[in-house]
């Protein structure tokens, strides 16, 4: 009796353990992809199961907002026709159609399309409710932002949640990955700057005027009419999302040069033309530019 109580002890012993250790995978564990092969039929995923969406900057201009995100590339998710093009093939006569393979037929079966499968056409009215079904980006979750070596900044693979609509009714959400993509800041600073720049009035103060390594929120000269202030704040915004504000201090800073490479760092100005350069860390952004020569 004493052996059976012991052995039932260990047994529950057991039984705790293995509930435990089942807990903490899933409370830190990211939602489950549960739509490869979906993703897969409808081109969003290759062959090998590599997600095909890429990840980018998105700019909310809205007044006051001036707000950078990371979204999901929705270019693949809705062209027009997707469902049409990518499951359904000419069935048994010119303008009859039926599902391009079982796991086609599958996914149209769930999605509430009966009329016909792999061997069978579908019915008019399913082809043309089929034709008009669309798929829209709900949420996602980006990735981990990252430097690209000394030239960029990329964000690593995340997920994302995607509706298919008919009309305004939801037949099916789908979960699936967004690739490693390359955020392209360089250029987004650069035409940031750029617009921005046009009525810049950059002026030199003696030989002290924007020193080096000084924050550049605080010393590009930034228009003060309304576009210049947007430009202002968009920078900023998107400091923020890279992760180079600290205390409210922006960790972005200028450098300035004496040749168009910006590899000839100067402190004291002379009357040759000083060339600016924007550095995130030991990225190069933005840059060099003539400013010009400052005073003697």
């Amino acid at each position: 009796m004493r052996n059976i109580k012991t052995l039932l002890k260990l047994l529950g012993a057991v039984s705790l353990s293995t509930v435990a250790a089942s807990s903490v995978v899933a409370c830190g564990a990211k939602t489950p992809e549960s739509h490869a092969d979906i993703a897969k039929l409808l081109g969003w995923y290759d062959t090998d199961g590599k997600s095909l969406i890429v990840q980018k900057l998105n700019y909310d201009s809205t007044v006051r907002k001036e707000k950078y995100s990371i979204i999901a590339d929705d270019s693949l998710i809705k062209p027009t026709a997707l469902f049409k093009t990518k499951l359904l093939v000419q069935g048994s006569v010119v303008g009859k159609f039926k599902a391009k393979n079982v796991e086609s037929a599958k996914l149209l079966y769930d999605l509430g399309f009966k009329s016909g499968n792999e061997s069978q056409d579908y019915s008019d009215t399913d082809v043309t409710s089929i034709t008009s079904l669309s798929a829209v980006l709900q949420n996602n979750n980006s990735g981990k932002i990252e430097k690209k070596d000394t030239t960029d900044f990329k964000v690593a693979s995340g997920t994302c949640q995607i509706e298919v609509k008919s009309n305004n009714t939801v037949l099916k959400k789908i979960n699936i990955k967004t690739k490693e993509s390359d955020l392209l800041v360089p250029s987004v600073v650069s035409q940031m700057i750029q617009k921005s720049s046009s009525a810049w009035n950059i002026t030199f103060e003696g030989t002290s005027a924007y020193k080096q390594n000084q924050p550049v929120i605080k010393q590009l000269p930034w228009n003060s009419d309304t576009d210049g202030q947007k430009a202002k704040k968009q920078f900023k915004s998107l400091c923020k999302l890279l992760g180079l504000v600290k205390n409210s201090d922006i960790l972005v800073h200028l450098s300035w040069s004496s040749d168009s490479q910006g590899k000839q760092i100067i402190n004291t100005y002379t009357n040759a033309p000083a060339f600016l350069t924007i550095m995130f860390g030991d990225i190069k952004v933005w840059g060099p530019v003539n400013c010009g020569t400052p005073p003697a």
